[in-house]
């Protein structure tokens, strides 16, 4: 029986699902996440938080269903990716996860008592709920573009050999700072949108614009060492742009800026 689409339609429509998906959740939940590293900064009072907590109080549970159906569509469309990278990738996942969970504790429990020690917790709370996600983000795109180190025996099974710590290079702490300037810009111009006129807004426009300028800086810096860096690898195997994704038959080697050559490349 003939399928109605062909593999590398498939493959394509799978691809801009999951840039979608990805997309979206950094559209929405961007915003979520750099209003809670913004929060102990740009609020100095109980009713200045109050109030930018407020401004997403209503959005931020719901945004992060793109994550979850971005994590189904890999697991939907690359079953294999997704066991390599949330095994090998575990213990940063879990860090992702356990700032996720701090995050609507922190929402849900903040005004339960009148302390301002107890709030002040909650709100350290919801500043770990934005800023480690958004690190371990883009340390996990930046581990992806240097490679991951786990290998493959003859029945593809997957076998990781790093560790946390090994996780944290020079160029996957750069991402990640790149990423927790990136959602910061987002979080100010949303309190910048949202904010009434005050302090809060003045200091949210004052985050907002030092973010990024720092976004612009660690963007040019990480391009700089991906284009003349001892980052990259060259594709050496044979290229079937119709054939089924074969990790055993993929071979590359590590060259200094590989990456951009591969681009010239293959387009």
């Amino acid at each position: 029986m003939d399928l109605p689409l062909d593999f590398a339609t498939l493959r394509l429509i799978w691809w801009a699902l999951l840039g979608i998906l990805l997309i979206g959740f950094a559209l929405t939940d961007g915003f979520d996440l750099g209003v809670g590293a913004l929060l102990p900064f740009v609020a100095r009072t109980d009713e200045e938080r109050r109030m930018v907590i407020n401004t997403v109080g209503a959005t931020w549970e719901g945004n992060q269903v793109w994550f979850i159906l971005g994590g189904g569509a890999i697991f939907a469309a690359w079953p294999f990716v997704y066991a390599v990278s949330f095994s090998g990738f575990y213990l940063a996942m879990f860090l992702v996860l356990a700032a996720l969970i701090v995050r609507p504790v922190s929402f849900k429990y903040r005004s339960k008592r009148p302390s301002a020690r107890w709030r002040s917790m909650w709100d350290w709370g919801l500043f770990i709920g934005g800023f480690v996600p958004a690190l371990v983000f883009g340390v996990a795109v930046g581990n992806v573009m240097i490679g991951a180190p786990f290998r493959l025996d003859g029945d593809l099974r997957s076998f990781y050999e790093g560790d946390l710590l090994g996780l944290f290079t020079p160029f996957s702490l750069l991402a990640g700072l790149l990423s927790v300037s990136m959602v910061v810009v987002h979080g100010a111009a949303w309190l910048s949108v949202k904010a009434e006129e005050g302090p809060v807004l003045d200091r949210a426009r004052t985050y907002g614009s030092i973010a990024a300028v720092l976004s612009l800086v660690l963007f040019a810096a990480g391009g700089l060492y991906v284009a003349f860096g001892d980052l990259g690898f060259r594709i050496t195997s044979p290229i079937d742009a119709g054939g089924f994704s074969n990790p055993l038959r993929s071979t590359v080697v590590a060259a200094p800026g590989a990456w951009m050559d591969n681009y010239g490349r293959y387009p």
